[in-house]
Order: structure tokens, then C-alpha cells, then sequence
């Protein structure tokens, strides 16, 4: 969003006034505007080189001027330019005269607030309007494009495995197997997730969840997703499809800021520092010339804030100002554009069925930024069943909201034409209280039909809002200081029959930082919905709790609560602790006042992952036990690991084992005997950084650099090689034929290669990587004097010991 004219920070010179603030270009003052200067007799002028200070800044070399019998002063105007007087000179051409074939203009044409002119030091100052000078654009970050790097062909299969035991009037056993598999390379991933489960009372069954080949495009921010796949929907309810989609995919660039970006224009009449603060955050500190000058793609956060501008000129003055803006993440940036277009058949029975589709349909969706302030929506639907066209706009509400409005129209086949209209105003940050506030409205007609409800009862999916006549959700929330926070929140929904109760939900929640560590939280919530047979007649529930968590030493923390639900109350103390890093043990513990006692544990390794956890309640107690990781082939090698995420890396260390890596800053563990180690749960198309513990590196290491920047696909792997090697110094004794040591300093050339070294006293050579070198030659003079060959020799201290090797010069 554009700062308004009035955020244009200036800076004055002098007891000058601020001048205005704008987001264009500025016309010039009237004083620079002369139209009818009078006539500058150059008849006997000189030339005079000087040096030119302009508005306090030394222009570098001397300028050269014309100085007339009268005394005034007349500059090149092909020399304005280097003033930054582009533009000035441009408007006041038609002023300059001809002198010798070059265009000269008179120095009181410029218009300049003051000029002092020292004949005898040479010297020439000058001060002009900020309006004078060319604009200076400049951006507030650079983006960096992150290029991911092409996986090499694999495959891996991520596994939980867990098994329950449940005791109470009866004895249970549950098997369950989740599987999620994937294979990738340079032409895409093929991504596959199963549940296999053996059920109390059940055959064992399999179920296929998802079966999918996706190729992203990281170069068009979109991805291609060929077999299982979730409508883009934006104003309708998604759902589950087989299929093909071609959507965006603003993932694939995290560096893409979607939302509209602040911008403003100001002027200064010396050079300056702007400082940029974002909700008191400082984002921007930049210098700038004397002139007009513009910032542009100031990040912001969700919700209303304050932009505050800084101007501090060279004298040390400041103008402070600040300006309020709203930012949305619903919200497009001006041109930017998303869309899904996909083609298929609904899926019905997802987690139970594996292959039931139903309805063929053709979707699609698009949203395009309008301008800072305002974004778009389109999208369709068509079945043989129905058809459905939606439309929408996101807004901003001055400088303190977003408004979104929609309307969707359907026509199906025995049910006729019905429509759903929405709308909804949010806000966030308001205020010292940082007031936070949201109201949503939403009425839709029984004959309305979207692909959401086509196969609702084939699916046997029954959702509440699906049958809903209209809704009306609302909610608060704000900051007491150092008292805390307050939401509260009310929801309603009206079913199609009337002579049913809304159903209406009430919250209200309070949180508190106590101390230095410890958070108190309470929450209350009353539902009052229809039930019974008689029309009108609604129930009521209320529920309540309240708990306080305290984090205590070496990753433990302990928390109690208190709840009460339609008068059921229990009191329950818990304690957990979690592991340091990405690895090692956690757990937890809970007792309450009504019988129940909870062990939890985890054990986390680099190959595997188990837990184990016990729960006893009076009447019924359970046991589960499960493993959980992961197998893979990437680069031609198998490898095991814990769940590998959705991206990973098998990163080598040549030549050491039991070295500590680091990924992201965190640790990841230790390399095995070959010097690999695999690190899962990577960040897809982020820049993810692996690095070496310098200290658990061999001394005859070369060291290229300590990190390697990882960006992977998402759904694949990445083998990385760290630039460090073990170096093979040697020695040895080079002799001529006479068997007499060669000269100090002479110039030995290693075979193959260029690489030089400089012969020491007795013909002592060493060389601090001699990997690979199978001769040596002596040179003078650009010219072969003599060459030896260079045996395998033996290693003495991790030192190869060449002995004494013979020079023979080449045949003639």
C-alpha cells in the first residue's frame, strides 16, 4: 500500500521549512520555472575552472565555467548532469546560449537558495531545492531468487508402525501401518500414502489414501498434480479429487512476497539517512542524496500498524513521521495472479475405500491483484449434475480493515437454481490494545449445490454447515498490557428447517504471563443446539477449564488443569520433558484427581524412532507401543533413517567419520564410518543450511568452506558433498644425473596438472597436497630442464616420502 503524501519525510536546510512530502515526481519551483531570463552578454569570457559544492556536497574535479566581462558565471549544461541536475537541465535548455558550439547557461538560471563564490580559492557553493534534483529510486530488499537443486533419481518409504492393547470389559488388540512413499528425480515425484489396519471386531483391510505424480515449476510458480488431488477452490468448499490440476504454487519461491508492499516518495535537501520502522521493528536504513527519492516494497505484517519514517540530515536534524496502514495476506500484490484448473472425478469414501469416485467435473479458480487495494476472485464449476459461478473481492477499509465479499450461483438438476452470498470484515492491531476484530456472514438457499455436497451422502460425509440456511460468526480479541489478553468469540448457525434451534456457540478466553516463565490460561464456552423431538426445543452444554504451565531446567515442564465439563470436573498435573535438538529422549507424565494416570515416551535416533505409552483409567487401561522411519535409495545408495519429511539430504564429509553436522543451526548428529549422515525434515525450496564442526575435522584437512546452502524439491532428496579434503603432503631429494642436489628456488612444475612449488636448500622439495602427481619437472626460463618420476614411496606420519628422485633431462 502507497503512503499517503502526508508520510514523506523532508529534510530542510538552514531555518528552511520542511518541503512537501510527495510519492511522484515534483514540478519545479517557481523560481526554476523563469521563462524570459534576461540576455547574458558573452562577449570576452573567460574560462575558470573550479571547484563546486553542491547543497554540501564536493562534486569531485574542478567544473569548468565561463565567467563574463560583468561577472556572472555560466556553467555546461552537459556538466549538470553530474549534479544530478538531469532533469533541471532538461527544463531550462531553451535558457542556455551557444558558445563555441556547446550550450552554456547562466548560473542564476539554476534558481539556487544561495551561491557563494571565492575567486580566490576557486571555489564555488551552492545550495538548491530539493525539488532541483533527479528522483533517486530505491528498494527495500533485494529478492533473491532461491533456484532449487535439481534431486538425483531415488526413492524412499517413510513408516509407522503402532500397535494398541485396550483393556476393559474385553481386551482389544489395533494394528496400524501408515505408509508414505515417493519416488522422484529431475522429472517430478510419484507420492503414494497407505493405511494398512487390523481392527478389534475387523478383518485386517488396506486402504490406498492417495496416489499422485506432482512436477513443480519453480521457473512459473505452479505445480502439475497428475492422480489424488484437493480443489483450489476460493470461495466454495474444497474437496478431494482424481484427476488432473495445473495450479499456482507460490511455495515454490518463499521469497515471494504475495501480499502488496508499502511504498513512499519523499524529499531532502541535504544527504540523509531514512530510517523505516514497522510497528517500532526496524526494517530499512538507507542513505540518501539530496532530492526527491522514493522507497519501495516495504514489508509489512498481517493486520493494521504504524510505518514510521525517519529523515536525519547531515547536520544531525530529524522530521519524524508516521503513517498508518492495513495488510492482508488475502490481499494479491498489484498484476500477481493465482489460479486451479483441474479435471476428474470426486472421491468418495477417502480412509475407507480406496478406488470409489464418483461425479465427473471440470473447476477452476483465479485471483489477480487489482491494485494495493484491491483483489479479485472467479471460479466455476461444471458436472453432467450442476453447474456454479462464483465471484468475489477482498478490500481495504481505509486504514484499519479488509472487507470480503462473495456471491456464488448454481443450477442442478432437480433441484433448480439457488445461490449463497457472503461477506466478512476483519481487523487486527487496532489501537494501543492491539483490538483484534472479525465478523463473518454467510446466507445460502436449500437449492443451493456445489461439488461439496454432490457426493455428501455417497461420501458419508454430514457436515453441519453444509445443511446450513446461514451463519454468523463473530470475534474480539485484545490486549490488556501487562495484564494479559482477552477473546471472546460467538458463533450461529440456522438449519434449512425452521422449526429447528440455531445452534450457538459462546467462548471466552483470558491468558496471562506470570512471572518471568510461567502462562495462566482460562477459557469458558456454552453450546446451545437443537435436540428432542419437539420443533424450537434446544439443549444446552458449558464447559470450563483453566491451567498454568511452568518451563523448568534441562527441557522439562510441568502444567496443571482444571476442568469442568457439563459438570464432569476433573483436576489433572502433567509433567514432559523434550529432547534436546532433533534427537534423544522425551516424555511425559500425568495423574488426575479422577483415577488417571499417563506415561508417555519417545526415543528419537538417527535411523528409527520408538515410543511407548501406558494409560490406566478406573475400569480400562491401554498400552501402545510404536516404531516409526524411514528406508531410501538416493545416489545410488540405500539409506535408513527416521521419517525423512518431505525433503532431505544425504550429506558426505570425505574421509571423516564421527564428525558433528549441523542443519540449520541445529545439531543433526554425527557422520557415520564412511562419513555420511542423512538429514531428514528439510524445508522445501528454503534455503537450508548444513555445516561441519570445524573442531571434529582431521588437521590434514583442506577446508574450502564450513557450510553448504541445501534447497531441495519438495517430495525428494539431495546428495551434498562438503567441500573438505584430506590433503597428501610429501617429500623427497631431487638430483641430477650426477647425482647432485638441484639448485635452490628452482621452479618445479607437478605432472599432470599446473601446479608449482619452489625447490628448497639440498634439493628438498615438499609439497602440502601432492594427490595425484606423477612427475616432476624442472623449469627455467619457460624451458624443460630435467624430469623426474614420482614412485608410490611410503607414508611416514601421514607423509608420503618420495626418497631421493632422479631429474633426467628430456631426449634431444
Amino acid at each position: 500500500m502507497a503512503l499517503r503524501a502526508a508520510l514523506l519525510a523532508v529534510c530542510a536546510l538552514g531555518g528552511q521549512s520542511p518541503a512537501s512530502a510527495q510519492t511522484s515526481a515534483p514540478s519545479l519551483p517557481s523560481e526554476l520555472r523563469a521563462t524570459d531570463p534576461a540576455p547574458v552578454d558573452t562577449a570576452g569570457a573567460q574560462d575558470v575552472l573550479l571547484e563546486v559544492t553542491v547543497n554540501g556536497v564536493a562534486q569531485g574535479a574542478a567544473t569548468a565555467f565561463k565567467r563574463t566581462v560583468s561577472g556572472a558565471l555560466l556553467v555546461n549544461i552537459d556538466d549538470l548532469a553530474a549534479w544530478r541536475l538531469r532533469r533541471l537541465a532538461g527544463q531550462l535548455a531553451a535558457q542556455a546560449v551557444l558558445i563555441d558550439g556547446q550550450r552554456w547557461l547562466p548560473l542564476a538560471a539554476l534558481g539556487a537558495q544561495a551561491s557563494r563564490y571565492d575567486a580566490t580559492r576557486l571555489t564555488l557553493a551552492l545550495t538548491l531545492p530539493a525539488e532541483a534534483f533527479d528522483a533517486t529510486s530505491l528498494a527495500a530488499g533485494q529478492r533473491q531468487r532461491l533456484l532449487p537443486t535439481p534431486p538425483s533419481p531415488g526413492g524412499f518409504l517413510n513408516y509407522d508402525l503402532s500397535a494398541t492393547r485396550s483393556k476393559a470389559q474385553v481386551t482389544d488388540d489395533t494394528l496400524v501401518l501408515n505408509t508414505d512413499a515417493a519416488v522422484f528425480g529431475p522429472w517430478g515425484a510419484l507420492n503414494s500414502q497407505q493405511l494398512l489396519a487390523r481392527l478389534p471386531a475387523r478383518d485386517s483391510r488396506f486402504v490406498r489414501l492417495e496416489t499422485t505424480y506432482v512436477r513443480d515449476l519453480p521457473e512459473q510458480l505452479a505445480s502439475l498434480r497428475v492422480g489424488d488431488a484437493i480443489t483450489g477452490a476460493n470461495l466454495t468448499r474444497p474437496v478431494r479429487f482424481g484427476g488432473v490440476q495445473f495450479a499456482s504454487n507460490f511455495a515454490t519461491d518463499p521469497t515471494l512476497v504475495t501480499s502488496p508492499l508499502l511504498q513512499f516518495g519523499a524529499s531532502a535537501s541535504l544527504p540523509s539517512t531514512v530510517d523505516v520502522f514497522v510497528n517500532n521493528a526496524l526494517t530499512r536504513s538507507q542513505s540518501v542524496p539530496a532530492g526527491p527519492f522514493s522507497i519501495s516494497g516495504i514489508p509489512t505484517v498481517s493486520g493494521a500498524g504504524t510505518v514510521t519514517v525517519i529523515v536525519r540530515d547531515l547536520l544531525g536534524r530529524e522530521t519524524v513521521l508516521t503513517q498508518p496502514f492495513v495488510a492482508s495476506a488475502s490481499l494479491l500484490a498489484p498484476g500477481l495472479q493465482s489460479y486451479s484448473a483441474e479435471i476428474g472425478a470426486l472421491r468418495q469414501g477417502f480412509g475407507e475405500r480406496s478406488d470409489a469416485y464418483g461425479t465427473a467435473f471440470a473447476s477452476g479458480s483465479w485471483r489477480r491483484g487489482l491494485s494495493e487495494r484491491l483483489t479479485t476472485e472467479l471460479g466455476g464449476e461444471l458436472s453432467a449434475k450442476h453447474r456454479l459461478a462464483t465471484g468475489g473481492l477482498v478490500s481495504l477499509l481505509g486504514d484499519w480493515g479488509v472487507l470480503s465479499t462473495q456471491l456464488a450461483a448454481s443450477s442442478a438438476d432437480g433441484k433448480g437454481s439457488g445461490t449463497q452470498a457472503g461477506v466478512s470484515i476483519s481487523a487486527s492491531n487496532l489501537g494501543a490494545a492491539r483490538l483484534g476484530l472479525a465478523l463473518r456472514y454467510r446466507q445460502t438457499s436449500q437449492a443451493f449445490t456445489s461439488l461439496a455436497t454432490l457426493d455428501a451422502p455417497a461420501s458419508g460425509l454430514v457436515l453441519a454447515s453444509l445443511q446450513a440456511r446461514a451463519e454468523l460468526d463473530a470475534s474480539a480479541s485484545m490486549s490488556l498490557g501487562g495484564r494479559g489478553s482477552l477473546a471472546a468469540a460467538w458463533i450461529r448457525t440456522s438449519p434449512f428447517d425452521r422449526s429447528r434451534s440455531d445452534t450457538t456457540i459462546r467462548s471466552l478466553s483470558y491468558s496471562q504471563p506470570v512471572g518471568r516463565r510461567a502462562f495462566l490460561g482460562v477459557s469458558l464456552q456454552h453450546v446451545a443446539q437443537a435436540c428432542g423431538s419437539v420443533p424450537g426445543q434446544s439443549c444446552g452444554s458449558h464447559s470450563a477449564s483453566a491451567f498454568i504451565s511452568l518451563p523448568l531446567d534441562a527441557g522439562w515442564s510441568a502444567s496443571a488443569t482444571a476442568q469442568d465439563t457439563a459438570g464432569r470436573r476433573e483436576f489433572s498435573l502433567r509433567a514432559q520433558r523434550a529432547p534436546e535438538g532433533r534427537l534423544g529422549a522425551s516424555g511425559a507424565i500425568e495423574v488426575s484427581d479422577r483415577g488417571l494416570l499417563r506415561a508417555e515416551s519417545q526415543y528419537e535416533a538417527m535411523q528409527y524412532g520408538v515410543s511407548l505409552d501406558a494409560e490406566r483409567r478406573p475400569g480400562s487401561q491401554a498400552v501402545r507401543a510404536g516404531v516409526r522411519g524411514a528406508v531410501g535409495w538416493l545416489d545410488g545408495e540405500w539409506i535408513v533413517s527416521r521419517n525423512l519429511g518431505d525433503a532431505f539430504a544425504v550429506v558426505t564429509v570425505p574421509d571423516s567419520p564421527e564428525t558433528r553436522i549441523y542443519a540449520n543451526n541445529l545439531p543433526a548428529g554425527r557422520t557415520d564410518a564412511r562419513g555420511r549422515i542423512v538429514i531428514p525434515n528439510l524445508l522445501p525450496y528454503n534455503r537450508n543450511e548444513i555445516a561441519i564442526e570445524p573442531l571434529d575435522l582431521a588437521m590434514d584437512m583442506e577446508i574450502r568452506s564450513l557450510k553448504v546452502d541445501v534447497v531441495p524439491y519438495t517430495r525428494s532428496g539431495v546428495a551434498v558433498t562438503m567441500p573438505v579434503r584430506r590433503l597428501s603432503p610429501a617429500t623427497g631429494l631431487i638430483v641430477n644425473e650426477r647425482d647432485q642436489p638441484l639448485p635452490p628456488g628452482t621452479e618445479l612444475r607437478a605432472l599432470p596438472g599446473d601446479q608449482t612449488v619452489a625447490l628448497g636448500r639440498d634439493g628438498r622439495v615438499f609439497m602440502n597436497d601432492a594427490t595425484g602427481v606423477q612427475a616432476l619437472e624442472a623449469r627455467a626460463a619457460g624451458q624443460t630442464l630435467c624430469r623426474a618420476n614420482v614412485p608410490e614411496g611410503h607414508t611416514a606420519d601421514g607423509m608420503k616420502d618420495w626418497g631421493r628422485l632422479r631429474c633426467t633431462p628430456p631426449a634431444r
